[in-house]
């Protein structure tokens, strides 16, 4: 109303004039609008009196088979992105808040059962309005966050990159990576991994620091940078870059002998949470399942006994899932020459694979190819938007976040005849 009566014709102002006031109001009222829309979008978290969680959350079968795991598998994290800050979302920290609640209460230093009801007896919606800040809940948990998935990524090593100082981001020396930085040097601008890494360390809304976790039991670590030698991580950097063949006298598999590897173990086995971290897939694969299995076992035996809350984002979530196959982000190198084209993860999720950064649109570029893989694969493919997650406690699995559906798809479920027709093309020999 108030540009309405700016546009109001003013007593001897000429035709053109008016012409131009009047195209300048409509362009101000759009461009208002539209940022008002993205706004809205963008602060699904943002407070509302009264908020309650969503009763609207999509179930998912994924065939789980540990009744006790704690997950929650998410596109990008504990919210979606505006440009260069996290929006959060309500619903998916409120997942998060809940697969808190039922952890042990020897979970906690001291006190556990009554944070745990203290906290049970808290009006939802004035947590939610805080952005649920709450350290009498988080203090006194150990967070492990494994940045591997992080470790090919130019902006994390590279100080020029505008990505290397991101306020909520993370690199090498914010992370104090042992990997001496020179190693990485020669393969700047060469055709290491775009993107960036989360700091989950960060007091920004949306994040562990700014939920209560004590910020000396945030540990940001690397198995890789860690444990393997230099040359073996040249040796992967050169494959991954120039698809150099790896050097097999390079490469072995961690000793547990050593005493860097007994402390990263100690630390995993310390974790009350684990998160991991996103960026690539195929490298996160190779080193948790491969490199650094042994060192990583004994706590994917405490997730599945809901004993430690794994979160995972995009390639996080991934990597815990059933398949990684579904991405072409990344340079097909490691996923040839190191993981013998085997995309099989975790299987945390039972036979669920993630999808991350969907649009949720049946005409996403994933649908048709989530749709095919997933049954020529006997898999269930979780398209997750932005924002959104896929929350298991034990068997049970839901989509939390956002609009709290899977991405929509052209086909009416697994048995559509179209869906058949496909597959049924790809598997006839030609």
């Amino acid at each position: 109303e108030r540009l309405a009566a700016a546009s109001v014709p003013l007593p001897g102002a000429s035709l053109e004039l008016m012409s131009f006031l009047g195209v300048v109001v409509l362009l101000t009222f759009s461009k208002l609008a539209r940022a008002a829309e993205d706004s809205k979008k963008q602060l699904r978290g943002s407070y509302q009196a009264g908020w309650q969680p969503s009763a609207t959350s999509e179930s998912v079968n994924c065939s789980c088979d540990d009744t006790s795991s704690l997950l929650l598998l998410t596109s990008s994290g504990l919210g979606a992105y505006a440009g260069d800050s996290l929006a959060p979302d309500w619903n998916t920290m409120n997942a998060f808040r809940d697969l808190v609640l039922q952890l042990p209460d020897n979970a906690w230093e001291e006190d556990g059962a009554a944070k745990k009801g203290i906290a049970q007896k808290q009006d939802i919606s004035r947590i939610a309005a805080r952005n649920f800040t709450e350290p009498g809940l988080y203090s006194g948990l150990t967070v492990v966050v494994l940045d591997d998935p992080c470790f090919l990524k130019e902006s994390f090593w590279n100080e020029l990159d505008p990505d290397f100082d991101r306020s909520i981001g993370i690199n090498y020396q914010t992370t104090r990576m042992r990997t001496p930085v020179d190693l990485v040097r020669p393969f700047f601008g060469k055709g290491l991994d775009d993107g960036w890494c989360v700091n989950y360390s960060s007091k920004s809304p949306g994040y562990l620091g700014s939920l209560g976790f004590d910020s000396d039991r945030i540990h940001h670590v690397s198995l890789f940078d860690q444990l393997a030698s230099d040359a073996f991580k040249d040796s992967v950097l050169n494959l991954s870059v120039h698809g150099l063949a790896p050097n097999s006298s390079a490469m072995s598999k961690v000793e547990m002998t050593r005493k860097d590897a007994a402390a990263m173990l100690s630390l995993l086995g310390a974790a009350d949470v684990m998160i991991v971290n996103g960026g690539d897939p195929d490298f996160a694969k190779f080193v948790f399942m491969h490199f650094a299995s042994v060192v990583l076992q004994p706590a994917i035996h405490k997730i599945k006994a809901g004993h430690t809350i794994y979160l995972g984002q995009s390639a996080g979530a991934m990597i815990a899932a059933a398949d990684i196959g579904l991405t072409y982000a990344q340079s097909p190198n490691i996923f040839k020459m190191l993981l013998g084209k085997d995309s099989r993860g975790l299987r945390l999720a039972g036979n669920c694979a993630i999808r991350p950064h969907d649009t949720g649109l049946s005409s996403s570029r994933y649908d048709l190819a989530s749709g095919v893989y997933g049954k020529l694969k006997g898999l269930n493919v979780a398209r997750l938007s932005n924002g959104e997650g896929l929350k298991c406690i034990g068997t049970d699995c839901r989509v939390v976040g956002g609009d709290g559906q899977l991405g929509a798809s052209v086909f009416e479920g697994r048995s559509d005849p179209h869906l058949e027709r496909l597959t049924d093309a790809f598997q006839s020999s030609s």
